[in-house]
């Protein structure tokens, strides 16, 4: 046999005995020894050994972030505030539908023409006793159903978007209500209370300005009536915004926007509708209000918000 020859044992005139296995030998060259040394092992080693230096070395990648941060070994990972519904707002949901469920049941016949006057001039004609005044019980759907639902859309739109921390370093006040989710819910709660009714008040200031009382109370019992039948269809998709995981939520964003799309389209096509064809009363005017009081604060919450 060749000197380079790497099998020791000549096996071609080999008969096979029963019961026998033959392990062959190879003779293994070490590359790192100077000396012409050989070593027998078995097949298995060296198929095992020509395996794993025949591997491809693990390289480092270089990491796609320019910094690497360094946490420390006591770091715990923790749930968003905003993502672990506590029991409070369960709490707060369960008191939305037994108010409203009180409402019904207590007050069904003035609910029914509230939400029937939504759609109907004459039933808007009974409501305000043809202006003279305004249904005050439409009020308490509109505090106890209207204003929870819509604050806890805004609730989710602040967790899912994060603009919480646009407002972080203002004020230790501020930082306190951010970081706390109940008196963030009451803010929102009490900031969303002021302004709807400031912008009723406003409502009723034109109309004390421009001597036109009847006209703004037909005005105010339908932007009522349609605050209560909002704050009824926002219930389930405020649920989820808040229960659901991330791909409900995103879905239950648009459904609460285009169901408030609707409703302040189909309201203020009501309004006009009703002023313009009982009173005869100014476009000029409608039109002024109309950029005044309904589009421009939506301008102004769309540019805080998104821009």
């Amino acid at each position: 046999m060749a000197e380079n020859d790497t099998l020791h044992t000549d096996l071609t005139n080999v008969q096979p005995v029963k019961d026998s296995v033959f392990v062959p030998e190879y003779v293994q060259k070490n590359p790192l020894e100077m000396s012409s040394n050989t070593q027998n092992v078995s097949c298995r080693q060296y198929i095992f050994t020509l395996i794993k230096d025949s591997e491809l070395k693990q390289q480092e990648r270089l990491t796609m972030f320019k910094e690497k941060t360094y946490c420390p070994k006591d770091m715990k990972m923790e749930l968003n505030i905003y993502q672990s519904p506590s029991n409070w707002i369960f709490g707060i949901f369960i008191f939305i539908v037994f108010s409203l469920v009180m409402f019904l049941r207590f007050a069904g016949a003035q609910m029914w023409s509230f939400l029937a006057g939504c759609f109907s001039k004459n039933q808007i004609a009974i409501t305000t006793k043809d202006g003279t005044t305004i249904h005050a019980l439409v009020l308490l759907p509109i505090v106890f159903i209207l204003f929870p639902t819509i604050t806890f859309l805004l609730f989710g739109i602040i967790d899912y978007y994060d603009f919480g921390k646009y407002a972080f370093g203002y004020s230790n006040a501020l930082d306190l209500v951010i970081k706390t989710p109940i008196l963030l819910w009451l803010g929102l709660y009490l900031g969303l209370t002021i302004i709807y009714f400031f912008k009723i008040l406003l409502i009723k200031f034109f109309a004390w300005v421009f001597k036109e009382r009847k006209i703004s109370n037909y005005y105010v019992q339908i932007v009522l009536n349609f605050g209560f039948l909002a704050g009824i269809l926002l219930i389930l998709p405020s649920f989820f915004v808040i229960y659901g995981d991330k791909f409900y939520t995103e879905i239950c964003f648009a459904v609460m926007g285009i169901l408030l799309g609707l409703l302040f389209v189909t309201r203020l096509l009501r309004c006009f509708f009703v002023i313009i064809d009982t009173f005869k009363f100014s476009h000029i005017y409608l039109f002024f209000y109309l950029c005044i009081l309904e589009l421009l604060p939506l301008i102004v919450v769309g540019k805080i918000l998104f821009f």
